[in-house]
């Protein structure tokens, strides 16, 4: 019986299709994400965040589909790990998911300033933002997660050299999502120096 079994062929391998969708934030489609088997690109997700692969593989088989997300997105450690299974005629094809972390956050800045008007927003020594005619301020910021986050509200500028504390900084932790921050900053005003004038003596008489 035995010489019988090794005239046996082997079971003939067939396609497995297979769906993927690659999503960052807030369920956020990503396009141009990689689907790789066996350092192969064998698909690519499109505007949708979807991408179709046909698995060349015999049932019961496991296969591992790593997904490679574009640039500025962080891709998934593990890959996707797939048991091929047929399917019964019509049915769609079994569909995974994956999330590209995006490598850069945007954080809302929104400052206000008491006595602080027209002040510079310094970041790593650049204006980003002027406050307007109420002290206010708001701008935009690109960052990484969990970046240490350095402003300094310049008081460097004609008219407000009485403004105290001089050339003050705000510091915030930036997060691994978009965030909004709302910073606050308290001026006092100096008062001017007063300079004593000696008076001059009075003339004798003649």
């Amino acid at each position: 019986m035995h010489g019988a079994d090794k005239g046996v062929a082997p079971a003939p391998d067939h396609p497995f299709p297979l769906a993927v969708l690659v999503t960052s934030d807030r369920g956020r489609p990503v396009a141009r994400a990689k689907a790789v088997l066996k350092a192969r690109t064998v698909g690519t997700t499109d505007s949708d965040g979807f991408v179709k692969v046909e698995v060349v593989g015999s049932e019961s088989d496991t296969i591992a589909l790593s997904i490679q997300c574009p640039e500025g997105f962080q891709s998934p450690e593990q890959p996707i790990v797939v048991g091929l299974r047929r399917l019964a005629p019509g049915s769609p094809p079994p569909k995974f998911e994956a999330r590209c972390t995006p490598l850069i956050r945007t954080t809302v800045v929104g400052l206000r300033t008491e006595k602080g008007r027209s002040l510079p927003i310094l970041y790593l020594g650049r204006q980003v933002a002027l406050t307007d005619a109420s002290g206010a301020a708001h701008f935009l910021l690109p960052l990484k997660p969990n970046e240490h986050v350095e402003l300094t509200v310049s008081t460097a500028e004609k008219g407000a050299e009485r403004l105290r504390p001089k050339n003050p900084r705000l510091t915030f932790i930036s997060k691994d999502q978009d965030d909004v921050v709302l910073l606050e900053q308290r001026f006092s005003v100096e008062a001017p120096k007063k300079v004593y004038v000696p008076a001059l003596p009075k003339p004798k008489p003649l």
